[in-house]
């Protein structure tokens, strides 16, 4: 790793090492270079000729990421190891991935509920779904209980369930209302309403507040979606910020109805292991 620091306090320029510590006897070592002119790093950059075309790098770095999370090289990437040093001069490009199998149990199961919450909305981090029901899930349920979305992944797993997320799955809309909500709907105040409607005479947080207590056919997936991927857009740290517990739940809330009603509702062959 490599940082570029502008040098404007008239020291020499230089090239350095230095390493980042983060506890635990976890360090991380990095060169830095300390320049007063620019112009010397952009000739040095023009000196290095790329080796590869764009889109080859582009299917390169796919091929990379798929082969650390799942230990399943492509069909076109293989792995061979490097037996004898002086093999390594012959070599222009070395990739090191690391121990593929545990790096991709690790990365799984560190993940937050924040990443899962953006993939089923925008399905965006191409998330390997055995390894999510496996290795992540367990982890965010004991954590976190029933605020969790999981139909996405078991809708695509193919193996046995974990106990714990067998009893999250929910086989019809009003278990995922809460008793308060349930009272509220049977007052049929806005029940008939559609979710075209409640956005053109109320606010976004409103609507958060508001959507779970629609009559299910009046909650169409599309206009769902639509809510929902404008609301992050415009609100990417919503979960982060000093916003109200009411609207962070009601939030979370309104992301399991949409997984529940594309994943589970909508493909009924949902696994029930």
């Amino acid at each position: 790793m490599i940082f570029i620091e502008w040098n404007d306090v008239g020291d020499e320029d230089c090239i350095a090492q230095f390493s980042k510590d983060f506890g635990d006897g976890k360090s991380l070592e990095m060169t830095k270079i300390r320049l007063t002119d620019y112009s010397l790093l952009y000739e040095a950059l023009l000196e290095n000729k790329n080796k590869y075309r764009t889109n080859l790098l582009r299917n390169l770095k796919k091929d990379i990421y798929d082969l650390v999370l799942t230990n399943k090289p492509g069909t076109k990437m293989r792995v061979v190891g490097l037996e004898e040093d002086d093999k390594l001069e012959e070599v222009e490009v070395v990739i090191g991935v690391g121990i593929l199998s545990e790096f991709g149990k690790k990365g799984y199961s560190s993940i937050k509920p924040n990443e899962i919450y953006e993939d089923i909305v925008f399905d965006n981090r191409d998330l390997n779904p055995r390894l999510v029901v496996e290795e992540s899930l367990p982890t965010l349920l004991k954590f976190y209980g029933n605020s969790i979305p999981i139909n996405k992944y078991i809708s695509q797993y193919d193996g046995e369930l974990d106990e714990q997320i067998k009893k999250e799955i929910k086989t019809e809309f009003r278990q995922l209302l809460n008793n308060t909500i349930e009272k509220e709907k049977s007052r049929g105040r806005i029940s008939e309403t559609t979710i075209h409607e409640l956005r053109d005479n109320h606010s976004d947080l409103k609507c958060l507040e508001y959507i779970p207590l629609l009559d299910f056919e009046n909650i169409d997936e599309n206009e769902l979606k639509e809510f929902l991927v404008e609301f992050m857009t415009n609100r990417p740290n919503f979960l982060d910020t000093n916003t109200k517990p009411i609207n962070k739940t009601n939030f979370r809330r309104i992301i399991k109805i949409y997984d529940w009603i594309k994943y589970y509702y909508n493909n009924k062959e949902c696994p029930m292991h």
